[in-house]
């Protein structure tokens, strides 16, 4: 852990060196008449980073970005007016914010080194395309475009390296989350949009960058909008699984939660990336809402369940998947719904998938319900010692359970992870 520690500190002073060696060249370059873009870059992405929308545990939206790009653009003939933009405005940021020195640098010299290839690449590809001036032009367009993938590949190298060096995640992995995750597209594509749009607006004159604040906040607003309700949906979804919970006599209201820590705990322990994670605890809090659609007389029966009562509670898989699937957020978390109670010889249901055929994240889920189930009272029994789960788990290895993941599961038990 302490070579990750060092790596990463390592990383932090080189931007820090490199940004600061940056600053100080391009203050030789400057005129008084730079002072008044200057200033203006500093208002407009102090102003902007205000406004933040969070897409997900991990990903936020700061409105800077877009200014940041669309200035890196309009200065490609002058990138030297970046730095003294950039680092005081994203550090008054950082410090407003409270964050703690090293993440104030690191954030500040990772987006201005993006800024400056964001600039340097599109004022590079600009002169291959006619009529260079007109910012309208399709070859300026995508050389705009260019210069905004500069600027998110080299952001997402550098938050990718920080993470795993920090972390000890994957570097692959956790670029691949950065680059690809649908929350991070979103970003890229709103980003392109507002910075392309404040580009056109500054080729008449800076001044006119005002005619967009109504825009960019706009734009805010209407994301901002698509969140909440994406949350509220959310949140909707979560308190029906919570009641089916209370409903059924074999839960408690912790069940669902429950089911979450334990299936977090095993998908870490798999080193699978973050957004896998996210994944399987947002299908794990809702992983019986199919029961919504199971009679009060079959979840609240006290005895065994006869043939007929069985053949419909095995539906509340396929009635969950359906009612999940309708909604964006939970395609993926429906499909671990669905086989959330397969098993690994093929004897589960409802499809009677058999080992790798069940997607993995759902063999996470499967194992910790299963879990969860041996570590609770329920009206019939008493909870389960540890070693009396570790000897159920060790039965079910190779038939019910993925065997790999059975392993993985005694191990966090016998760690305390699990208990």
């Amino acid at each position: 852990m302490v070579i990750i520690r060092a790596k990463a500190w390592f990383l932090i002073w080189f931007l820090l060196i490199t940004s600061v060696a940056v600053m100080l060249m391009s203050f030789f370059t400057l005129g008084i008449d730079d002072l008044a873009s200057i200033i203006i870059g500093i208002i407009l992405i102090i102003a902007s980073d205000s406004l933040n929308i969070e897409l997900s545990k991990d990903t936020i939206i700061t409105m800077s970005l877009p200014v940041i790009y669309g200035l890196s653009l309009y200065h490609f003939q002058n990138v030297n007016l970046l730095p003294w933009m950039i680092i005081p405005a994203i550090l008054m940021s950082e410090i407003r914010r409270k964050a703690e020195w090293y993440k104030a640098v690191f954030n500040t010299s990772a987006i201005l080194i993006s800024a400056l290839l964001c600039s340097i690449t599109f004022s590079y590809l600009l002169y291959l395309f006619p009529s260079p001036q007109a910012f309208t032009n399709i070859g300026v367009l995508l050389s705009a475009l260019a210069g905004g993938l500069a600027f998110l590949f080299t952001n997402a190298i550098l938050i990718s390296s920080i993470v795993s060096f920090s972390y000890g995640y994957s570097f692959k992995d956790v670029l691949i989350n950065q680059i690809l995750k649908k929350e991070q597209l979103a970003a890229v594509f709103l980003s392109f949009i507002i910075g392309y749009t404040g580009l056109v607006l500054f080729q008449f004159s800076i001044y006119s960058i005002i005619i967009a604040i109504p825009l960019v906040y706009g734009i805010y607003l209407l994301f901002k909008r698509g969140r909440e309700l994406e949350l509220e949906s959310q949140i909707a979804m979560e308190m029906a699984a919570s009641t089916v919970d209370l409903r059924d006599a074999t839960y408690t209201s912790l069940h669902s939660k429950r089911v979450r820590d334990f299936a977090a705990a095993i998908a870490k322990a798999l080193d699978l990336p973050r957004s896998s994670i996210e994944v399987i605890e947002n299908a794990a809090l809702v992983h019986d809402i199919g029961k919504i659609g199971i009679s009060d007389i079959i979840l609240k029966k006290p005895d065994s369940l006869n043939s007929e009562e069985w053949i419909e509670m095995k539906q509340h898989p396929v009635k969950g998947h359906e009612l999940l699937k309708k909604l964006t957020k939970y395609r993926e978390v429906a499909r671990l719904v669905l086989y959330h109670h397969e098993r690994w010889d093929g004897k589960g249901y409802p499809a009677g998938l058999k080992g790798d055929k069940i997607p993995l994240e759902a063999r996470v889920l499967t194992l910790a319900d299963a879990l969860e189930a041996m570590l609770s009272d329920r009206p019939y029994r008493d909870r389960l010692t540890i070693s009396q789960v570790i000897d159920e788990l060790t039965i079910g290895e190779g038939t019910q359970f993925d065997p790999i993941l059975t392993k993985i599961a005694v191990g966090l038990i016998n760690k305390g992870v699990i208990s």
